[in-house]
Parts: C-alpha cells; sequence; structure tokens
C-alpha cells in the first residue's frame, strides 16, 4: 500500500476511507468506460441506511445507526468530488437505478468513514491529494492485471493433438489439479486470459479453440464433444474440474453426463443452453433474433457478409447509442449491459468475414438441434452456475432451470455484469472457481461475496 502522502494517507486509512476510495473508483472506472459522460450529467445517489429495494434483492446490509451516518455523508460527498464522482445522498431507494443499486450493493458491508464530525479542519488539500495517490495506485494495480493476463494467455504452451488435422489445445499452470476451460463456439482462448492469469498458479489449465468456424472443417455438436474427449486424452487427464462458458457450458454438462468418472466439478459460466424441451419460453431475445438470423443467411448466403458487418458494428457501437439525457433509469440499465470494449472487438471477430459468419450460422443452427435435457439426471458432478445480472445473450431464468433438474447444483448472480464474467470480474470468479473446485459437495456463501452474489437456487 503507497504511503499516499504519509500522515494524511495513515489517516484515511484509519478512518476507514480506503475501502470507499476503492468502491467509487471501481465504479467510475466502470462506468466511464462504457459512457465517458454519464457521471457529467447524473450524480450518483446514496441511500445512507443500506442498499436498495429493488427487482434485484439487494443483501442485507451493515446495521448502520443514524449517528453513525451524522458527518460520513458529508465526507464521502467529498470523496466523490475528489474522484469526479458526484455524490448525493437519497433517502427515497425506489428512486435509484442500476448503477446506484450497484453501488449500495458492493457498498453493503463497508463500515461508513469514522469521521462522525466531518472532515477536520485544514486537511482537505492534504487528504485530496492522498485520496487521488490511493486512486492511482488502486489504477496501477488493474494496469498490472492487465499486463501479466496478456502474458498468461501469450505462455500457454500449444500442443497438437496426435493422429488429428489441426486439433490444437494449450496448456499452462502448476498446480497438481486439472482445470479444463470448455469454450464457447467461434471464440478465441484469448477470452479466458484475465481468468487463466488468477488460476494458473492454482491448477494445471487446458484449453482451446473450438473447430469449424475459421478453418475449412465444419465440426458438429458431436464433433466437438469428441474433440474434448481427444484433449484429455492426449493431455493424460484422468480427473478434472470442467469450467465452460456459453455455449461450452451445455457441452460440458454433455461431457459430464457420459464421461462421469473423469469429472470432479463442474462450473458454468453463463451457459446458453438452447435448446431444452419445455424451455423454450425461457430464451433471450438474442437466441431468438439469431435463429432468424441463421434461417435467413442460410436461405440467402450472399446476404451473410452485409448483415454480420451489421451486427458487428451494433455491437462495437455501444455506448455511441446512449443518450446521456432524460431519464437516468434506463440509461443505467442499458449502461451496465455494455461489455467491455475489448471483449467487444474479441467476441466480433466472427462476423469480420463472410465465410466465418456462414459457418457459425451453420453451427449455431447444428447445435440448437441438440436436446441434453434427458442427460441432466446423469450429471454426477457438482455443478455451480453463475450467470451474469444483466446478460442479454444466455438467460438467467433459463440456467435455473436447468440447475432444477440436476442432482447437486447451486446457482448464483453476479451483480453489474454482463455475459462475460471471466473478462469482467476476473478476480471475483477465481476466487469462486478456488473455493468450489477445493470442496465441491459444500460451496458456501462467503459474507464478503454478498454484495457481489444473489443467490438463486
Amino acid at each position: 500500500m503507497p504511503s499516499a502522502g504519509g500522515d494524511s494517507g495513515d489517516a484515511l486509512r484509519e478512518r476507514g476511507v480506503l475501502p470507499w476510495i476503492d468502491a467509487l473508483g471501481e465504479l467510475r472506472d466502470h462506468v466511464r468506460e462504457r459512457a465517458p459522460s454519464y457521471f457529467q450529467y447524473h450524480p450518483l445517489k446514496f441511500h445512507t441506511l443500506g442498499a436498495s429495494a429493488s427487482s434485484s434483492p439487494a443483501p442485507s446490509p451493515r446495521q448502520r445507526k443514524t449517528g453513525e451516518c451524522e458527518g460520513s455523508v458529508d465526507v464521502l460527498r467529498w470523496l466523490g468530488g475528489v474522484l469526479g464522482v458526484p455524490l448525493v445522498s437519497e433517502p427515497d431507494s425506489t428512486r435509484m437505478n442500476a448503477i446506484d443499486r450497484l453501488f449500495a450493493c458492493r457498498t453493503s458491508q463497508l463500515a461508513l468513514p469514522s469521521l462522525r464530525g466531518g472532515l477536520p479542519a485544514g486537511v482537505e488539500a492534504s487528504w485530496a491529494a492522498a485520496v487521488r495517490l490511493f486512486d492511482a495506485a488502486r489504477q496501477g494495480r488493474e494496469r498490472g492485471s492487465h499486463r501479466a493476463s496478456e502474458t498468461a494467455c501469450a505462455n500457454m504452451t500449444p500442443v497438437e493433438v496426435a493422429g488429428t488435422s489441426g486439433l490444437h489445445y494449450r496448456v499452462t499452470g502448476s498446480g497438481a489439479e486439472t482445470l479444463v476451460l470448455v469454450n464457447a463456439m467461434a471464440q478465441d482462448v484469448a477470452i479466458w486470459k484475465r481468468l487463466v492469469a488468477g488460476l494458473k498458479g492454482h491448477y494445471r489449465i487446458i484449453t482451446w479453440t473450438p473447430r469449424g468456424t475459421f478453418d475449412d472443417r465444419l465440426c458438429s455438436y458431436y464433433d466437438q464433444l469428441d474433440d474434448m474427449a481427444r484433449v484429455l486424452n492426449d493431455a493424460g487427464v484422468s480427473r478434472c474440474h470442467l469450467l465452460g462458458w456459453c455455449t461450452g457450458a451445455k457441452q460440458a454438462l454433455h461431457f459430464a453426463a457420459t464421461h462421469g468418472p473423469l469429472v470432479q466439478s463442474i462450473c458454468l459460466l453463463s451457459g446458453a443452453f438452447k435448446r431444452v424441451g419445455g424451455l423454450e419460453h425461457l430464451e433471450t431475445d438474442w437466441e431468438r433474433d439469431m435463429a432468424r438470423f441463421c434461417t435467413m443467411v442460410s436461405q440467402r448466403p450472399e446476404l451473410a457478409g452485409h448483415i454480420a458487418k451489421t451486427m458487428a458494428a451494433r455491437m462495437m457501437g455501444g455506448e455511441a447509442e446512449l443518450g446521456m439525457g432524460g431519464d437516468d433509469g434506463p440509461l443505467a440499465r442499458d449502461l451496465l449491459a455494455i461489455p467491455p470494449r475489448w471483449v467487444r472487438e474479441l467476441v466480433t471477430e466472427v462476423y469480420r468475414e463472410s465465410t466465418s459468419i456462414l459457418r457459425y450460422v451453420a453451427q449455431l443452427a447444428e447445435f440448437w438441434k441438440h436436446d441434453i435435457g434427458f442427460l441432466l439426471s446423469d450429471v454426477a458432478a457438482p455443478v455451480l452456475l453463475l450467470s451474469g445480472e444483466y446478460d442479454e445473450i444466455a438467460s438467467l431464468d433459463f440456467a435455473s432451470a436447468i440447475a432444477a433438474q440436476l442432482p447437486c447444483s447451486r446457482h448464483f448472480m453476479i451483480r453489474g455484469i454482463t455475459h462475460y464474467a471471466s473478462a469482467e470480474r476476473p478476480e471475483l470468479v477465481a476466487n469462486i472457481v478456488r473455493e468450489f473446485t477445493a470442496d465441491p459437495g459444500a460451496f458456501p456463501m462467503r459474507e464478503s461475496w454478498a454484495g457481489d452474489l444473489r443467490i438463486m437456487d
């Protein structure tokens, strides 16, 4: 921890201000990445006595007495001003928007700064300088984490599976147990880079880019499952934990049901399970739109390039479509539904060439034909499902319905994220994965996670 101005830094630390510097700075950066001018138009509303009531129930807040709030609220307003986040006290929690509620949840377990008399006289300038140093140090750690993730991904050893043509997997890590990352269709292993950086010291990690989208060989659903078996056999895996994301979650469950002795546990991030009989009504608008797109492209393949570029431009332009004026309720929700820009650049790669989009469409259409509902009762390993609060691709309710059909499962929602948990909250996901795989059958809900997770089971 930096000295942050010596005595001023110590004073902030002793009065419990540091966690609030981190919380405000992280939220500010999260919002600015998606809409740089948001806080120029809309203050952050803070419900002093606890997290707000909403359609997404907040954790039980740390009990705060009225006396405890005296002076602390003024200090938080001052702190917000220093960090570029105008903060106002809002006694009516129903007037808080999605960004306000996210901040309330993430700070629900924090004690208010112990400054009942408010900011001491004569310290404002030195304390503000210390706040900025602490904030700069946090941002420096974040940049360091990004650099480490780039290195972690670049240093993964590529291996070609013996006896195959073009099936490669990547290996890294030094742990005693094996963690297999089951990737989404049409996605490169780089999507995992931030999570790999946090887990490679704890596991031997194996992953690969699913075949059939960016090469000449069209791989069916069962081809993908066969590839998974070949990779694990070539890597000499006798027992492993599975971590599946998006369409990879469906394949992870199928593999576990048919290769039970291999699988110790299964963690599923934003699982896309389309289709399971009787659950069609839980599919997302994105899945329905993509189904129409697949039909259109299969009937008129000459339109693939034009439609794909339109879709990519729409996804990449997320923040540009937001208007900062007017009602901040819909705006805040739409803003939180935008993934980080580097993620959007990565996942839209498939839309940039007509050849890849034609293969992707064919793969998706074939993938959706397979109903895994009849296999769910055969999944013996404990399963942890994690969904994003603002995921518009994979349905949270669909994941809950899948969890209900599994013999041993837990389902949590991660607050404030979209479809890309491993990219948006890599440290949280890494901690959860480590806790879960340590004792899959008795996975607890940690008190420290209360502001980040909502129990769905």
